[in-house]
C-alpha cells in the first residue's frame, strides 16, 4: 500500500513540476512580448512627437512670407518704392 501511495505522490509531484515549468515559461514569454510591444509604443510616440515638432517648425517658417519676401533683395528690388509691404 505504501508503494502505491508513493507512486501516486511521485506522479502528482511530476505533474506539479511540469505545470510549474509551463507557467514559468508562459510568464517569461509574455514578459518578452510585453517588453517588445512597450518598446514599439515608446518608439512610435517619440517618432510622432518629432514629426509634430518638425511640422510646427516648417509651418512657422512657411507662414513668415513677409519676412521671406523682405529678406530677398531680388523681390524687394521689384517692389515699388511706395509699397508698404516691407515697411519702406
Amino acid at each position: 500500500m505504501d508503494e502505491v501511495l508513493a507512486r501516486q505522490l511521485l506522479k502528482q509531484l511530476r505533474f506539479i513540476k511540469r505545470l510549474l515549468l509551463f507557467f514559468t515559461l508562459l510568464f517569461i514569454a509574455s514578459m518578452v512580448v510585453v517588453g517588445i510591444v512597450l518598446f514599439k509604443v515608446v518608439t512610435f510616440v517619440n517618432d510622432t512627437s518629432q514629426k509634430i515638432n518638425n511640422l510646427q517648425q516648417q509651418a512657422g517658417q512657411t507662414i513668415d512670407i513677409q519676412g521671406q519676401l523682405c529678406d530677398n533683395p531680388t523681390v524687394t528690388a521689384l517692389l515699388p518704392d511706395k509699397s508698404k509691404v516691407c515697411g519702406q
